[in-house]
């Protein structure tokens, strides 16, 4: 079997107990074809961005197992939740619902949660591409899909301090990873994230989590001001400061 992704440059996460993360290579098709961000308010409203799910092999290379329906992939950030490409027939006809919020978190920045929620099982097990298995899950945002879109999640000004993925089984129960700031460009350097990442989880998508598969996907991931932002409101507040004694 073979299916569709797209390639670009992606990030790592810390490991769990049974599933270990690794960066993201690229995203293909299933064939093996590859396919080919001044100040603004900080809340992320109405920016429009690509959501990823699909399968990784042990290169962490992304694989899509949607269909390529132009544009499909992309959604409104702060929208009603929306549909996004569902998954080709041979890897189940998965639909998927994505929905997302943003709450002030009292540090000059943004809480963003986005979660993708599938209507069976967003990694299956028993699939190559590219001639390798595919045996791990691959989950993404702002990515470049190729015709199924290509829109990043960025709102200036803005780091990621902290973030987490987690993988949700039907019952409830699911896996949870802990994402470094270098998983968003450029915040590990305290410059604005580029709105794309990229993971590669290993182990994910083997026939063991078949009878209690893996049907949605959690972010979450804390933003704040960059330093430089910071520095230019606190300037504002001493000048209107020194005005008002004046």
């Amino acid at each position: 079997m073979k299916f569709a992704f797209s390639l670009l440059s992606l990030f790592a996460v810390a490991g769990s107990a049974t599933a270990t993360v690794s960066l993201g290579t690229g995203q293909f098709e299933l064939d093996g074809t590859q396919i080919a961000g001044g100040y603004t308010e900080r809340n992320p409203s109405g920016v429009s961005y690509s959501v990823y799910t699909g399968l990784t092999n042990s290169a962490n290379q992304l694989f899509s197992i949607d269909s390529s329906t132009a544009g499909g992939d992309v959604r409104v950030f702060g929208a009603a939740p929306s549909a996004i490409n569902p998954y080709i027939a041979v890897a189940g006809g998965v639909t998927r619902t994505v929905s997302d919020s943003s709450v002030a978190n009292g540090l000059g920045g943004f809480d963003l949660r986005i979660t993708v929620t599938g209507s069976g099982n967003l990694f299956p097990s028993g699939f190559t591409g590219g001639g390798s298995a595919l045996s791990g899950a691959g989950v993404g945002l702002g990515l470049n899909m190729g015709a199924r879109g290509n829109a990043q999640l960025a709102f200036p000004n803005n780091i990621v301090t902290v973030a987490f993925v987690s993988l949700l089984r039907a019952d409830g129960s699911g896996q949870q990873f802990s994402l470094p700031p270098s998983f968003f460009p450029s915040s590990a350097t305290n410059q604005p994230w580029n709105g794309a990442v990229g993971v590669a989880i290993a182990g994910i998508a083997v026939a063991a989590n078949n009878a209690n598969p893996f049907v949605a996907v959690q972010w979450d991931i804390r933003t704040i001001p960059t330093p430089g932002a910071v520095a230019f409101l606190g300037m504002g507040a001493l000048v209107g400061t020194r005005r008002r004694r004046a």
